[in-house]
């Protein structure tokens, strides 16, 4: 898949409900839901498989799928959290200062009523919208 249709793919989140533990457009998704379903439309993950932002950080360092970077490009991933060992939340770079992201809820947000309420979406922020950035991974894939 190029990048533009998984940059294209991403896109097409927008505006959908947040929910925590989420992974379906449908019912609402989180941010490491949201990553992991544009990592499988790029093509590095396949099957079912379900992790937080930490998990996902680990695995794609573990599994050499990406490597860190100091450049934020588009489909890097943002992570953001306390230390590399305490990511809470992760979000994908559509350019080199913004990101889309599920955010705006947390472990309360649980069906299309609180997300509502909570004003919780997949939305584009700038990436500094947080000051709890933590690594940003450029994923190892060669676009077709």
């Amino acid at each position: 898949m190029s990048q533009k249709a998984v940059l294209d793919y991403a896109y097409s989140f927008l505006g959908t409900p947040y929910r925590w533990g989420g992974d379906d457009p449908l019912t609402g998704i989180d941010c490491s839901g949201l990553a992991l379903e544009v990592l499988k439309a790029a093509g590095i993950y396949r099957g079912s498989f379900d992790t937080t932002a930490q998990g996902l950080y680990s695995d794609l360092l573990q599994k050499g799928f990406a490597e860190e970077t100091k450049q934020p490009d588009v489909l890097c991933f943002a992570f953001y959290g306390k230390s590399n060992k305490e990511i809470s939340h992760v979000g994908i770079c559509v350019s080199p200062t913004h990101i889309l992201e599920a955010g705006g809820g947390g472990s309360k947000v649980i069906d299309l009523k609180t997300a509502s309420e909570a004003n919780a979406f997949v939305r584009i922020r700038p990436i500094d919208h947080r000051s709890d950035i933590v690594s940003v991974l450029k994923v190892k894939f060669s676009w077709g």
